[in-house]
């Protein structure tokens, strides 16, 4: 329940950078470091107690003096030092090698998410959108940054939006659903979609994930083939209407 602290405000504001803070509980001045992590909207915050931070300094000043004082000491302390300086490198590569990974899982995502063939959102319970792909930016006509303010609803076509709240109660119900939809671009233009809808969790609460898929070629397809078939049986019925007055009208006359 920090979020109305001072200190969450300043972290928050910040985001990059270090505070002091006093503690009332202990009495004492904490040291807060944060970096802000914008591909994950996260903020990590290490703590420590500046008391005990300073008295470990004081330490090593009181321990470097003895050593300077007696030489046998000062060998003593240069091996620790090799040793901790050994240890250190090999934890900085461990870190290294763990943030190099994460980089490449995030690149990883991000090519796979943006170059999909369908559009992608990712939104809340109530249709706030949260997250979109490339592929929906430049489909619907939209920035990144227009498209994450918006609801659903708001790039539904008329008839359309009233089937939201059923989609979302059915998704609570069956964690997935696949319907057609229709979008409205900025442009105006409206295209089909055929929209399969998931539960997933994102960041410990459940979101929606929908992947669209544009039909307005299929249904293009649909309509020539509906067409076509109505065509060929109007040419039969006309085919069979002409034997009837050529081949039998002589014959019963």
């Amino acid at each position: 329940n920090l979020s109305d602290s001072t200190l969450f405000r300043t972290i928050v504001t910040k985001k990059n950078g270090s505070t002091i803070f006093y503690n009332t509980k202990c009495n004492c001045h904490h040291i807060y470091s944060f970096k802000y992590f914008s591909d994950f909207d996260i903020i990590i915050v290490a703590e420590i107690i500046q008391q005990e931070e300073l008295a470990e300094t004081k330490r090593n000043f009181i321990k470097n003096s003895i050593v300077t004082a007696l030489i046998s000491l000062a060998l003593l302390s240069m091996v620790i030092f090799i040793l901790t300086y050994y240890n250190l490198q090999k934890s900085f590569k461990k870190i290294d090698k763990a943030t190099q990974a994460l980089e490449l899982s995030e690149k990883k995502f991000e090519t796979i998410f943006n170059n999909s063939s369908d559009d992608i959102y990712v939104a809340k319970l109530n249709g706030d959108l949260i997250e979109v792909n490339d592929v929906a930016c430049k489909t619907l006509g939209y920035t990144r940054d227009e498209l994450i303010i918006m609801n659903i609803r708001d790039f539904k076509q008329g008839k359309y939006k009233d089937n939201v709240d059923t989609n979302i109660e059915n998704l609570r119900k069956f964690d997935e659903s696949t319907y057609e939809t229709e979008h409205v671009c900025k442009n105006g233009q409206i295209i089909a979609y055929e929209m399969k809808s998931k539960l997933i969790d994102y960041e410990g609460h459940p979101v929606i994930l929908c992947v669209g898929r544009n039909i307005e070629e299929r249904k293009a397809m649909e309509k020539r083939i509906i067409s076509t078939v109505i065509q060929t049986e109007e040419k039969e019925r006309k085919n069979f209407a002409a034997d009837l007055h050529d081949e039998l009208g002589p014959i019963l006359s």
